[in-house]
């Protein structure tokens, strides 16, 4: 037993998590900004959206619907960037624009400007939508931060014939 002390003690000392000195902003990624829009999950469980106003040592401060919530930072399990629906909806816009122009210049000559106005805009329009209902099936959410494994120490009596002592397992 004697032996084994000095040797736990390195162990515990050598655990990156405990050895580094890191705060727990420290850990946050600088992704992690006031003003970006990002989902929460606590370790209960409940998920959070909102908005970052402030990050300090004692928590995540989100602004939801006019109010704000404070998330302090060691019940934070995971913090998410959302996927937002603006770029299909783009992508679809720009190809429905151009196919609207080709299918405008397809059009023999003389054709009415309205006709051609009318063909570009709901093109547009239709290809917007479907971008926009593509975009909403795929979730393309972002992991910004997802906390670790917490270190644990776990004790265990050894008893035997001729045996007493302790095992002594370190996980981090």
């Amino acid at each position: 037993m004697h032996r084994s002390l000095p040797a736990l003690l390195v162990a515990i000392l050598a655990a990156p998590s405990l050895a580094s000195g890191q705060t727990a902003v420290d850990r946050l990624p600088s992704d992690v900004a006031p003003g970006l829009i990002v989902s929460v999950v606590e370790d209960d469980g409940r998920k959070i959206e909102g908005r970052v106003r402030e990050i300090s040592e004692r928590g995540l401060v989100l602004s939801r619907g006019g109010t704000s919530e404070e998330i302090r930072l060691d019940r934070i399990v995971r913090i998410d960037k959302p996927d937002s629906l603006k770029n299909g909806a783009l992508a679809g816009l720009g190809v429905g624009l151009a196919l609207g122009a080709f299918s405008a210049l397809a059009q023999p000559e003389g054709s009415e400007p309205e006709w051609v106005f009318a063909a570009i805009v709901s093109n547009g329009i239709a290809w917007t939508l479907l971008g926009t209902g593509i975009d909403a099936l795929v979730d393309r959410r972002r992991t910004l931060y997802e906390r670790g494994r917490r270190p644990q120490v776990r004790l265990a009596p050894v008893v035997g014939r001729g045996t007493r002592g302790a095992a002594v397992a370190v996980n981090w």
